[in-house]
């Protein structure tokens, strides 16, 4: 990825990786030129600096976003600064380095930016860093607290006892859990700024993040995050822990460890263990091998509306989950206490056990067996997608329970015609729709017309 230098506050210059994702597309780029103007008087930043990095127009929307991220990353800096009492450490150029000051600048004395490999032992108390090294950076964190910006190069770091957060802005970024767990973000704030007028905030996006153990990673978009299970030295005090995905958007996780995710929306999961998820919508799962994804009720009223894609899934489901099954195998489903819909989609097959509130379980492409739980439970096939032989159990089980007849001639006479045409054998009632999708009822007899609605 190529990168772009601006002045930093101590002089040194930092590069910056430039970011290309799609976000920068859709900006208004006229009015964001017009901001990047005036955060640039108020930093203290040459107009002339701002106008190179927005280019010459031929791609205007990259340009005023890439400005836009210049001028946070000087003004970050410039907060660092100030905050450190003057206890800054410039670093430019290749060595290993312990860190001493509050605040460390890594960057080069010339203009062209700073390509190479640094390495820093953390030390006991708060340290500040800010990266403009387009080259590779690893830091091992001491027992103090260590705030790093990473907006330049790739980053390799090792989290010590303390609280470290880490804030990406494109490049390859690898993250290790061992003294404690650390916390990956895209989110660009000053420490102690957060909230106030002076603040100076964007999005990092464009990063792969590699996470090792018990990482949590935070408010990011556009990023690959790939989540692994080390068995080797780094492994520390957070041997294997679960990693956790808290927001973000346009995401593609690719978790080859345990994972918890909580209000990921749009995004992509690539599940082949364990997968716990809270909140979010619109995100596509793939369940690889016979993953087991559990859901649990979100914080908000928002529903959890995401698509399972893969070959066999185990789901247990919670209030308020809306998912369509596209598995090539298996899709197994277990509702909870609340309201729940699965709708069986193209899977190859799916198993639904609907639990005690008032669920929809709706037939797909495949052959189903759909399971009445302790609630009202509806049952709904639609016309053209379904075509097969699907099961219905339990349906005796609650008297709220009803078959929706989507696109169906569904009118009292033509229901009637079905069940008089239906076959009962051996306690159990089939009936055959006319798409040729053929229904059985376990244990029922007695299907009457009510039963059925459009």
């Amino acid at each position: 990825m190529g990168y772009v230098t601006v002045a930093g506050a101590t002089g040194l210059t930092l590069g910056l990786n430039q970011d290309t994702t799609t976000l920068m597309q859709g900006l208004l780029d006229t009015a964001q030129e017009i901001q990047n103007g005036l955060n640039a008087g108020h930093e203290g930043i040459p107009q002339s600096e701002i106008s190179a990095l927005e280019g010459d127009g031929s791609n205007p929307a990259w340009g005023a976003l890439l400005a836009a991220q210049a001028v946070g990353v000087v003004a970050i800096d410039g907060a660092l600064k100030q905050d450190s009492g003057g206890s800054i450490e410039t670093l430019a150029g290749q060595g290993t380095y312990n860190a001493t000051a509050s605040t460390i600048e890594i960057g080069s004395t010339t203009g062209s930016g700073l390509d190479q490999s640094v390495n820093i032992r953390g030390g006991s108390g708060t340290t500040n860093v800010m990266d403009g090294d387009a080259g590779t950076v690893a830091y091992v964190g001491g027992s103090g607290d260590v705030n790093y910006y990473a907006a330049a190069g790739d980053t390799f770091f090792l989290s010590g006892t303390g609280k470290d957060v880490i804030h990406t802005m494109g490049g390859t970024d690898t993250i290790y859990a061992y003294g404690s767990t650390p916390t990956v973000t895209g989110n660009w704030t000053a420490p102690g700024t957060a909230g106030s007028d002076d603040a100076t905030q964007f999005e990092g996006t464009g990063s792969t993040l590699d996470v090792y153990n018990g990482v949590v990673v935070q408010d990011t978009a556009y990023d690959t995050v790939n989540t692994v299970d080390s068995v080797s030295f780094f492994n520390g005090n957070s041997n294997n822990a679960v990693v956790t995905i808290n927001g973000g958007v346009f995401d593609t996780i690719n978790g080859g460890s345990a994972l918890f995710v909580q209000d990921l929306s749009d995004s992509t999961i690539n599940a082949d263990s364990g997968l716990t998820v809270s909140g979010g919508t619109q995100d596509t799962i793939a369940a690889s091998g016979s993953a087991t994804l559990t859901f649990i009720s979100a914080s908000t009223a928002t529903p959890v509306a995401d698509t399972i894609t893969g070959s066999n899934a185990t789901i247990f489901g919670a209030a308020g989950v809306d998912l369509t099954a596209a598995t090539s195998g298996t899709t197994t489903y277990y509702a909870g206490s609340g309201n729940e819909t699965l709708d069986g989609g193209t899977a190859g097959a799916v198993y639904a056990v609907a639990g005690s509130g008032n669920d929809t379980l709706v037939g797909g492409t495949g052959n189903d067996t759909l399971v009445g739980g302790t609630g009202a439970t509806e049952f709904e096939f639609i016309k053209g997608r379904d075509g097969g032989t699907d099961i219905i159990q339990d349906f005796g089980k609650s008297a709220g329970n009803t078959v929706l007849l989507s696109g169906y001639d569904a009118t009292p006479a033509s229901i009637q015609a079905m069940l008089d045409q239906a076959t009962i054998s051996g306690g159990n009632t089939t009936i055959s729709l006319d798409d040729q999708t053929q229904i059985t009822f376990v244990g029922v007899t007695d299907l009457k017309a009510q039963n059925f609605k459009s």
